[in-house]
């Protein structure tokens, strides 16, 4: 008798053990399908288990493409010999679980006869952030550095793109986490303490480190203005030009707030702004469409190299110089 009771002992012991394990927040990294290495896992999701309660939080919307969605759902669960039951309204979703630094959790889709994984990282949620994200800043990561600007409270550019993405920093708990909504880039914790240095933690590789630093201005759209003449660069050839404009170059004239070009067949006006590190011309009125953005690749008193589209470098020299020719 006393042995049964010690094994019904044993194993309420070990199930409590298990529970208070899983508690807290973990945030979804990679995936996998039986016998397969894991990848990393786009479409992210955060499980809180709370002491009744299972609270899923899905960041990102990637069915309907709507990377800042956030939604967050609430179910009933129970441990039972290292599985967890899941219950919603219609179903019980049953995984079992492996936990040590990382949890794993699997389940069986039937329709698909397919024994699915998912690998969840802990998510520290003493990570926040104190400061607001505005202006520019230079991104370092070991293998590279590149700047990102933060124009207004929802829309960045950067990172060597011509257009704008959507960003919000989501907290959860306490817990900031930095969303920059594309659909390869993952969820970031970001935080920090106090610093001028914002620190990003990529939870797939959380050792790698990544962080931020303010860029005070570097360039001022005074430095633009004026009239410039366009000269392709020679690794671009042009297209053939229209009927009658064989020998017309044409003439973007920059004023404070409008950047008209000046074609064969007419002209074209667009509202400008420059990011605070002066790397950036973007056009409000069309930021987050493709070219919505213009890279500045270098500037000098008589000459502006732009890319102003996927592989669409353009030198323009200022119309005094008399190097346009």
């Amino acid at each position: 008798m006393k042995a049964v009771y010690s094994i019904v002992l044993l194993m309420l012991l070990s199930s409590c053990k298990e529970h208070v394990g899983l508690k807290g927040v973990w945030i979804s990294v990679s995936s996998f399908e039986k016998g397969a290495k894991p990848s990393q896992k786009y479409s992210q999701y955060l499980y809180d288990f709370e002491t009744d309660s299972l609270v899923i939080v899905e960041l990102g919307n990637h069915a309907s493409g709507d990377y800042g969605e956030i939604n967050i759902d609430k179910y009933p669960y129970k441990i039972s010999n290292n599985q967890i039951n899941v219950y919603s309204e219609n179903d019980t979703l049953q995984f079992s679980f492996l936990l040590k630094d990382s949890l794993i959790l699997s389940t069986y889709i039937s329709d698909q006869n397919l024994n699915h994984s998912i690998v969840c990282k802990p998510l520290d949620l003493s990570k926040n952030l104190s400061q607001t994200l505005k202006g520019s800043y230079q991104v370092k990561w070991p293998e590279d550095s590149s700047s990102l600007s933060f124009v207004n409270d929802s829309i960045c550019v950067g990172l060597n793109e011509n257009q704008g993405v959507k960003w919000k920093v989501f907290n959860y708990k306490g817990g900031d986490l930095f969303m920059y909504q594309d659909y390869l880039t993952p969820i970031a914790s970001i935080w920090d303490e106090g610093s001028d240095t914002i620190n990003l933690t990529y939870h797939y590789r959380p050792s790698r480190i990544v962080t931020m630093n303010r860029v005070n201005k570097s360039a001022t759209k005074e430095h633009f203005y004026g009239e410039w003449n366009k000269y392709r660069d020679t690794s671009l050839p042009p297209p053939p030009p229209p009927p009658g404009a064989e020998n017309f170059k044409p003439i973007m004239s920059i004023d404070f707030d409008t950047l008209s070009i000046h074609y064969f067949n007419g002209t074209v006006n667009k509202y400008w702004k420059l990011t605070d590190d002066g790397k950036y011309i973007y056009f409000p009125d069309n930021i987050m469409k493709s070219g919505g953005c213009w890279i500045v690749e270098s500037i000098q008193s008589d000459s502006i190299t732009l890319i102003t589209g996927r592989n669409k470098k353009e030198i323009w020299f200022r119309s005094s110089s008399g190097t346009d020719d």
